[in-house]
């Protein structure tokens, strides 16, 4: 049996957003490519946890786990910076805004989807 230290240095603790449901129609009215909503809403999934509302993953695992270079998210982030969609904080931590939230999730509640 491995100590649990050996455990807790494999696991990391890691967090990826495990799924995205693309609402093409937001995406479309967004202006968004398939992979800015992807990587938006993986954004958003690992910013919205008790205890800090900012995604410390990095941009490099970020593009990586979705498929995109780095030079790719780095131009995906600032584009979602741009249009209001993300945010940054003194620290260069992610998290979505107020306007990805109603975009998507005001558009499962007047749709009823899940």
């Amino acid at each position: 049996m491995k100590p649990i230290g050996d455990l807790l240095n494999e696991n990391k603790f890691t967090v990826k957003a495990r799924y995205c449901t693309i609402y093409h129609p937001v995406r479309i009215e967004l202006g968004l490519k398939v992979t800015e909503y992807v990587l938006c809403d993986g954004i958003s999934k690992l910013s919205n946890r008790p205890g800090y509302e900012w995604c410390l993953e990095s941009r490099e695992n970020l593009g990586a786990y979705i498929g995109i270079s780095l030079s790719t998210t780095k131009r995906h982030i600032a584009t979602l910076i741009e249009k209001g969609l993300l945010e940054k904080n003194a620290y260069d931590q992610l998290r979505a805004t107020v306007a990805w939230y109603e975009a998507v999730e005001l558009y499962r509640e007047k749709t009823g989807l899940r």
